[in-house]
């Protein structure tokens, strides 16, 4: 085996006192024993590109990844972690005509992976298919090559770059624009990958690593391009560190996986690995506990004798004070699960027609006869509910009805300290209302303002899914909101068309659906305080969500 001789002393001591120099920093090293690394393909000369970009099953059990068979012609394996069995899943040209394969990732759900395909003409484009390689359906028809495709955390979107950034539906639909590559870069994104909760993407654009609001907003470098670049980034699973690659200025023989705090960047730590091993395309195990990366050797011969110096597909078990396991369940959050009869994780909203005409003016009046679903006890504060005060502070009734073309919802909000002095993606910081949607088509949260009740009037925002400005205008189109402050909080009311988010009343009969309540306290220093919800709701989450049937 090619990892099987004893660390030599001097070239880890190079190792240490080259990398300040290449990266203008100083990470803690950190060195991983022979014993920590394992096998998982060792890459021959048949294989003479080696491997690339592996990934984790959901369960742990498998990865994928690329073997480059020269001539630049990809294929996707899967090899069992245990057993060593080994599949191809795509052909090259010659055989049944699949392609350059490359970049697979499989789907939360582990039943199907995407990946890109170079056919003859030349354009790399996104593919689907089973995970036994079977029905392969294309996804894109893009101009330029498309690269990077990743599944989000919840199945509904599948990020891709064909130079800018873009996500579509999983069966190629809605393909939304996310993020223009700035012209200064040049290369474009490199690499673009989801937060565990599918709230931020990270990405690789000139030689550095940002992070940003799925929506496209709050762009953030966090590691900075120094002597040489970065790539390949993604989450650790409870979303506390990032890894990635790091390219010194000899690009074949200066490869580190680099460990970063995910916040801010702080805190790197780079891996040193044995027997002059090289990491690159590192990512995290379901459990946060390994890292499958490519291994290759540092070589000097010129570059077309380089292929033959591939490693293989390695898995390292980190040392455990960088280990990442998933958070459990109530540690980010206090959360609960409200028992129903249709056993769902929240309250159950009954949607039934309207007895009259129901007219948006915060008035309530036409809101007779219809189930009131309360918050108003401490089961149902999901976010700090050391901040909550009882019902008085913070507490709310809400009820729907709804008809063939519309959901109209009411709440009637109790709050001793109203704040609400912004507009536009702001009203994040002071007083307002969530409303989940979990459809056929997807995941919506639609963020409600009932605005300040002098120079400010209510607003409904789309706060997911990520969109462009003209896509969030067509899906809100036909939303009217309108508020009344009253002596022990406000009123809400809001009409939402159901075909803009993919509803259909005669066919969905019962979707997810959840209704949270924000309290901000402090106007001088306004942010969110603790949080109501009517379901257990992990952020984007639909399994979290409680239920809204239509009568």
């Amino acid at each position: 085996m090619i990892i099987n001789r004893v660390i030599g002393i001097l070239l880890m001591l190079s190792i240490l006192i080259g990398s300040n120099y290449a990266y203008g920093f100083s990470p803690k090293k950190v060195i991983i024993p022979q014993e920590d690394i394992k096998v998982v393909r060792e890459l021959t000369d048949a294989e003479l590109g080696g491997g690339d970009y592996p990934c984790w099953s959901p369960d742990g059990k498998e990865v994928v990844y690329t073997i480059w068979a020269g001539h630049g012609i990809g294929l996707i394996a899967k090899q069992d972690i245990e057993t060593g069995s080994f599949t191809s899943l795509t052909l090259p040209y010659s055989d049944i005509g699949d392609g350059s394969a490359s970049e697979p990732d499989f789907s939360p759900d582990g039943i199907q992976i995407v990946c890109t395909i170079k056919k003859e003409e030349g354009i790399s484009q996104v593919w689907k298919m089973d995970i036994d390689g079977q029905n392969k359906v294309k996804l894109t028809s893009e101009e330029y090559d498309c690269e990077s495709p990743k599944w989000s955390p919840d199945g509904t979107r599948i990020l891709f770059i064909p130079y800018d950034l873009y996500v579509m539906d999983p069966g190629g639909g809605d393909k939304t624009f996310i993020y223009e590559s700035p012209d200064e870069f040049g290369e474009g994104i490199h690499k673009a990958n989801w937060s565990p909760d599918g709230r931020e993407i990270i990405m690789n654009m000139g030689g550095a690593v940002w992070t940003m609001d799925s929506n496209g907003t709050n762009l953030t470098k966090i590691v900075e391009r120094r002597a040489g670049s970065s790539y390949g980034a993604s989450w650790s699973p409870d979303g506390e560190k990032i890894v990635y690659t790091y390219v010194g200025e000899d690009r074949w023989n200066s490869r580190s996986i680099m460990l970063i705090d995910a916040e801010d960047g702080s805190n790197p730590v780079q891996l040193i690995l044995p027997d002059d091993l090289m990491g690159q395309c590192p990512d995290w195990s379901p459990d946060g506990t390994k890292l499958v990366f490519v291994g290759k050797k540092a070589v000097i011969e010129p570059y077309e004798k380089h292929h033959r110096e591939e490693a293989g597909i390695f898995i390292l078990t980190l040392p455990p004070e960088l280990q990442c396991p998933p958070k459990k369940k109530g540690e980010m959050e206090k959360a609960r699960k409200i028992e129903t009869e249709k056993g769902g994780m929240g309250e159950v909203f009954e949607a039934k027609r309207p007895k009259k005409n129901i007219i948006i003016d915060g008035r309530l009046n036409e809101w007779t006869d219809v189930k009131e679903v309360s918050m108003d006890k401490n089961e149902y504060v999901i976010y700090e509910p050391s901040n909550w005060q009882g019902k008085d502070d913070l507490s709310a009734m809400a009820m729907v009805q709804g008809d063939d073309k519309n959901l109209y919802l009411a709440v009637e909000v109790k709050d001793d300290k109203f704040v609400q002095q912004f507009s536009g993606d702001k009203i994040l910081n002071g007083d307002h209302l969530e409303v989940w949607f979990a459809t056929p088509k997807g995941t919506y949260q639609l963020g409600i303002s009932p605005g300040d009740f002098e120079k400010l009037g209510a607003e409904v925002l789309l706060w997911l899914p990520g969109v462009s400005t003209k896509k969030k205008q067509d899906i809100l189109k036909g939303t009217e909101v309108a508020s009344k402050k009253d002596s022990t909080g406000y009123f809400l009311e809001a009409k939402i068309p159901l075909a803009n988010l993919g509803i259909d009343p005669q066919k969905n009969k019962s979707i997810g659906f959840t209704v949270v309540i924000s309290d901000t306290d402090n106007k001088a220093k306004p942010k969110q305080d603790c949080l109501l919800a009517s379901s257990e709701l992990k952020w984007n989450k639909p399994e979290t969500f409680g239920k809204l049937v239509f009568k």
